[in-house]
């Protein structure tokens, strides 16, 4: 359900990510461990697609890979701050980039290693319950 600014009520994530096995590995990790806090889990597979779908929808949070093709994550990111987009963005990678690198994604979070999925986990799940930023 949605309130007058499309912002949806409950609480969603948007994963993002061009791996196919890394978003099902990912995806249902999270709907294991964060079940009962997550309405909805939406996918897709690059920033573009992720930033068509945040104007639409606007999930609560966003977790994103950095590195994909037609649009990177930092791109993304910046696109959708740009656009007015108040939620949660998590970048992920398990490539080190430099907060000069990262800076301009405004970010709300970064993961250098999605592999440290408990620690994911607990930060999506903590993100989930507070108000979007302002």
């Amino acid at each position: 359900m949605t309130d007058a600014t499309g912002t949806d009520n409950g609480r969603t994530l948007l994963l993002v990510d061009d791996d196919r096995n890394t978003r099902i590995a990912i995806g249902d990790f999270l709907r294991f461990r964060i079940n009962g806090q997550l309405s909805s889990l939406d996918v897709v597979c690059n920033g573009q697609e992720a930033l068509n779908f945040v104007q639409e929808k606007r999930p609560h949070v966003v977790l994103m890979d950095v590195q994909m093709p037609v649009m990177d994550g930092i791109t993304a990111s910046k696109a959708m701050r740009d656009a007015g987009y108040i939620g949660h963005i998590i970048l992920y990678s398990n490539h080190d980039f430099s907060p000069h690198e990262l800076q301009p994604a405004q970010a709300t979070d970064f993961f250098y290693d999605k592999t440290r999925r408990d620690q994911l986990a607990a930060t999506i799940r903590a993100y989930l319950l507070r108000p979007h930023q302002h």
